[in-house]
C-alpha cells in the first residue's frame, strides 16, 4: 500500500490542471493521478481501424488522459461579460465575476503555452450573431452568445501529450487503467482510495483526495 500527499481521481482537464498547479505550489509533494483509461499516446479508437465499435472494456474516446470533450474536440468557452456571464454553470455562486474572469483567462493562457492557437471566434461580434439574436427575440428566445477557442482533435492530442510529459517531468505518479471503486474516510476525513487495475484490487493512502471526474 503506497502513501501520497495528494491523490487526484480523473485525468481530464480538471485533474491535469490540479496536478500541474499543485506541482508548482508544492514541488516536493508526492502526487498520484488515477484514471480508468489510457495515457494520451495510447488513446486510439479501434473504429479508426476496424470501421466499427468493438466494445472495448475501457472506451478510448471517453476515458484516458485529457478526458472526453477536451480530447475529442477541445472547444474552450471564454469569458466575455458583453456576451454572457452564465457560461460555466454555477461558478459565480462561489467566485466573484472578476475572480472567474481571471481564472478562465489563466486557464486559456496555459492552453496557449502548451500549443493551443490563440484565436477567438464567435460571440456577439461574429457576422452571423446579430441576425440570429434578432430572430431569437422575435421567437421569444434569448440567444446566449459565447466567444470560444477551437483547438480541434489533432492539436488537442499534441497539447495534452506535452502536458502529460510535463507532469511526468515534475514527478507526478500515474496509475492508468485504474477504476476507483471507493473513497475511504475516518472521523470525517479522507484516508485513502480503493481501485481496480487489470482485475486486481489496490489501495492508496493520502490525507487529501481530489475527485476530478
Amino acid at each position: 500500500m503506497k502513501k501520497y500527499d495528494v491523490i487526484i481521481v480523473g485525468a481530464g482537464p480538471a485533474g491535469i490542471f490540479c496536478a500541474l498547479r499543485l506541482s508548482e505550489l508544492q514541488p516536493q509533494a508526492k502526487i498520484l493521478l488515477l484514471d480508468a483509461g489510457n495515457p494520451i499516446e495510447k488513446r486510439v479508437c479501434p473504429v479508426e481501424i476496424a470501421g466499427k465499435c468493438v466494445k472495448c472494456k475501457v472506451c478510448a474516446i471517453t476515458h484516458g488522459f485529457a478526458g472526453a470533450g477536451a480530447f475529442s474536440d477541445c472547444k474552450l468557452s471564454l469569458f466575455n461579460p458583453e456576451d454572457t456571464t452564465f457560461v460555466g454553470g454555477e461558478l459565480e455562486k462561489f467566485l466573484s465575476t472578476e475572480e472567474l474572469k481571471k481564472l478562465i483567462n489563466e486557464v486559456v493562457s496555459i492552453y496557449v503555452k502548451y500549443g493551443a492557437p490563440n484565436e477567438k471566434v464567435g460571440g456577439k461580434g461574429h457576422p452571423l450573431a446579430k441576425n440570429l439574436i434578432e430572430r431569437s427575440k422575435k421567437a421569444g428566445l434569448e440567444l446566449v452568445t459565447v466567444p470560444f477557442m477551437h483547438t480541434g482533435t489533432s492539436k488537442a492530442r499534441n497539447i495534452f501529450y506535452t502536458l502529460e510529459q510535463k507532469l511526468i517531468e515534475k514527478g507526478i505518479f500515474f496509475e492508468f487503467y485504474s477504476n476507483v471503486t471507493n473513497v475511504l474516510t475516518q472521523e470525517n476525513k479522507v484516508t485513502s482510495v480503493e481501485y481496480v487495475k487489470h482485475g486486481r484490487y489496490y489501495k492508496a493512502l493520502a490525507p487529501k483526495i481530489v475527485l476530478a471526474t
